[in-house]
């Protein structure tokens, strides 16, 4: 939530995140959303392969976990990984160069947040798109029996070769259960009784 943050129309060295609409914004004054919901047990954050987040992921979130361990000193930081969109026919390769890019900046940004801190850990990365590949894979290989290889992305569900990359029903469980395993630290095998309808 960046409505509580201080907006600007010029990007600078303090406003430096773009909303998308031309506006930037100064992630250290996000405090205040942190302030909004504390105490908070868990703090996902997604940060996007932009160019300048390897590097400054830490710049961007360390202040909100700061203040975040201020009501709840045992909360836990999680990096959830972003993926590029799912390998199609025409382009087989793209999300194994997006998959390698983003894993390098989360890993990057987890080392250089949990090398602040003394836990052990304090930063875990969600390893999403790690998971989607794996799936990905398995599928093409034929070893996950009824599933098509677009069967859990929007391709199937809007009828479109346009999108690739957001997920169905199908996808965002198997993202949900990689979220719930680092989370907790426990195996959803038979923990989790929730699965989506169009899952047998």
């Amino acid at each position: 939530d960046a409505s509580t943050c201080d907006v600007s129309d010029t990007k600078t060295d303090k406003y430096s995140e773009n909303f998308g609409d031309g506006k930037y914004f100064d992630p250290s004054t996000c405090v205040y959303t942190v302030d909004k919901y504390a105490p908070i047990d868990y703090m996902v954050v997604q940060p996007f392969n932009n160019g300048d987040s390897k590097d400054n992921g830490v710049v961007y979130g360390k202040p909100l976990y700061d203040k975040a361990r201020e009501s709840n000193p045992d909360i836990k930081y999680l990096i959830y990984s972003s993926w590029g969109p799912l390998p199609t026919v025409d382009k087989p390769n793209d999300f194994d160069s997006a998959l390698a890019s983003y894993t390098e900046m989360n890993e990057k940004i987890a080392d250089d947040m949990n090398a602040l801190y003394d836990d052990d850990p304090t930063v875990d990365v969600v390893p999403n798109a790690l998971a989607l590949k794996n799936l990905q894979t398995k599928v093409v290989a034929g070893e996950v029996p009824g599933v098509g290889v677009n069967d859990f992305t929007a391709f199937a569900a809007a009828n479109t070769t346009s999108d690739s990359l957001h997920l169905n029903d199908n996808g965002a469980y198997l993202i949900n259960l990689c979220t719930y395993t680092v989370m907790y630290k426990q195996n959803p095998v038979n923990t989790v009784t929730y699965k989506p309808d169009s899952l047998t």
